[in-house]
């Protein structure tokens, strides 16, 4: 970039040309202004400092006058006695930027490098607009084409479009698309348009067959500008269909370097023949073509794998429906049995109330499994209806940690459980059973990944949102690693733990706990790190009434 300095001081002209030269720019300086439009007609200069006092008169004045030769040139304006009005007329007269002397070697490095890439890029976009000048018949061709590809996935209906852009872009009488059989390796015609375009459709060609064959066969175009003196045209299709062919141009559909068909256009109206702009305008409608067919045949085949999954989805439901009830009765009954078995006298009375005390425990375990698996399955296809009712949180917490208090305090080194629910908390509109398991599924998994020693809380609040209550399950485990802190609701979603014993999720309460707070139009989260515990929290709506009502902010 050539910058020039034009200023009647030599000490700053010589000062900006050492900086700026130092900086990477052709530097060259004029102590007056009256050879600076001879440079800027010579295209000598891509950035001017101009000084507002020169000996023939006013930096400002000349302005206009460099304007009017080159209206993109950027022209920095220096001065000494710097004011706001001079500033402002020299932005107004057309000044890129405006620096005062003395100046700071940075401060006009970085001036002339921002006016220099704006002088670039002015330069580029005059290149850029000249070339779209030239192809802006292409530009609005291949803009029909790209509207067309994403406006549908119907092959047909794309390839159409594309064909019928191809003929009327290259002023041709017809044109026709092959595509290249799996199978066989033939070329079948996928549309054809013109006289005589269905009759066309019939035929096949091999591989190396007539000029689309030897496109297809060698990769390359063809721009033949009078087919009765080539040897490779195929005179069958002229004489079964009627058509007479003239001149054509063919050119091949590539996909990942693979020859998947050609486009080929026929007789072109008007005395020019085809030439190397309409090879390159059919090549450019053919790229865009080979990836339209890609993408329609992947979007049919992953729509297959979609209904594929969505079978082996339903069957996988059935079979856990069935496998659901099927385990039901025989869990019930088991726990019943173990209710009727007379305890033993003696010293084993109490080993063997620890063992039925286990069994029963996990036949608990397994029915909550159970019930997870079909009301998940319900929530999941919209068929769980909701017994709302208004609650008091704290009589249903009191409950719930009463089911869990006796599991967590039995080991020598027990797990304390403690609330935080304000008695006068208002009413909350709930499903009684659903929003009692959701405690007891948070509860259970704080417990199971405590460690001994340590505590468990259960807290609510009125969220500051309004409107809502908002419960929090504490503990002091392991935590759980970010990245895993929406896996952990997914179905099945499991994460393993860093010590040994259970994973964080057996895949199925939480997901529970999702649909079911979802389903009363809540929400659940986690808030957990490793080695900090985890703070499971979700919220349930207020019951509207005396106790109810819209919720303050906290």
């Amino acid at each position: 970039m050539q910058v020039l300095v034009v200023d009647d001081d030599r000490l700053i002209r010589e000062q900006a040309r050492e900086i700026l030269t130092h900086a990477g720019f052709e530097v060259a300086g004029l102590p007056d202004g009256r050879e600076i439009f001879d440079r800027i007609r010579g295209n000598m200069v891509d950035v001017i400092l101009l000084d507002i006092v020169l000996p023939e008169g006013s930096g400002l004045d000349m302005l206009p006058l460099i304007k009017g030769l080159d209206p993109d040139l950027p022209v920095i304006i220096v001065t000494g006695h710097p004011s706001l009005d001079v500033a402002v007329e020299a932005l107004k007269g057309g000044a890129y930027d405006f620096i005062q002397k003395p100046f700071a070697p940075e401060q006009i490095v970085s001036a002339v490098r921002r006016a220099a890439e704006r002088r670039r890029l002015d330069l580029r976009n005059k290149s850029l607009m000249l070339e779209l000048s030239e192809k802006i018949h292409e530009v609005v061709i291949l803009k029909q084409v790209g509207e067309t590809i994403s406006s549908t996935l119907d092959l047909q209906a794309i390839l159409a479009a594309l064909l019928g852009a191809a003929k009327d872009a290259l002023h041709s009488e017809a044109s026709s698309l092959l595509l290249v059989e799996e199978a066989t390796g033939d070329l079948v015609f996928e549309v054809a348009l013109g006289e005589r375009g269905e009759r066309v459709k019939e035929f096949r060609l091999k591989r190396g067959q007539g000029i689309a064959g030897w496109v297809a066969e060698h990769g390359e175009p063809l721009c033949i500008p009078d087919v009765s003196r080539d040897p490779r045209f195929l005179t069958q299709v002229d004489a079964t269909t009627g058509f007479i062919t003239r001149s054509i141009l063919c050119v091949p559909l590539r996909l990942k370097g693979t020859v998947i068909g050609v486009i080929e256009a026929m007789n072109k109206r008007g005395t020019r023949p085809y030439d190397s702009d309409d090879q390159r305008l059919l090549q450019a409608i053919g790229s865009q073509a080979a990836v339209a067919i890609e993408n329609a045949k992947l979007y049919q085949r992953v729509s297959q794998q979609l209904e594929d999954l969505k079978r082996l989805e339903r069957v996988k439901d059935d079979l856990t429906q069935l496998l659901v009830h099927d385990l039901k009765t025989p869990l019930t009954s088991i726990v019943l049995n173990l209710d009727m078995l007379p305890p033993p006298e003696g010293a084993e009375a109490a080993r063997w109330a620890r063992h039925v005390g286990d069994a029963k425990r996990s036949c608990r375990s397994l029915m909550t499994l159970v019930a997870n698996l079909l009301d998940i399955s319900s929530m999941e296809e919209g068929k769980l209806r909701l017994s709302r009712e208004p609650l008091v949180l704290a009589d249903l917490v009191a409950s719930v940690m009463g089911e869990f208090r006796v599991q967590a305090e039995e080991e020598e080194e027990g797990i304390q459980l403690g609330a935080d629910v304000p008695p006068d908390l208002p009413l909350v509109r709930a499903d009684h059973d659903l929003l009692r398991r959701v405690l007891a599924n948070l509860l259970s998994n704080a417990l199971k990944h405590s460690p001994p020693k340590s505590g468990v809380q259960i807290r609510a609040a009125l969220a500051k949102a309004g409107g809502v209550v908002r419960v929090d399950v504490v503990d002091q485990g392991e935590g759980i690693p970010e990245a895993y802190h929406q896996k952990i609701f997914e179905k099945f979603g499991q994460v393993e733990t860093a010590r040994p014993g259970p994973r964080l999720n057996k895949g199925l309460g939480l997901t529970f706990c999702k649909l079911a707070v979802e389903a009363h139009g809540g929400r659940i989260w986690v808030q957990s790190a490793v080695g900090r515990g985890s703070t499971f929290s979700f919220t349930i709506p207020l019951e509207a009434g005396p106790r109810g009502g819209a919720a303050p902010g906290t």
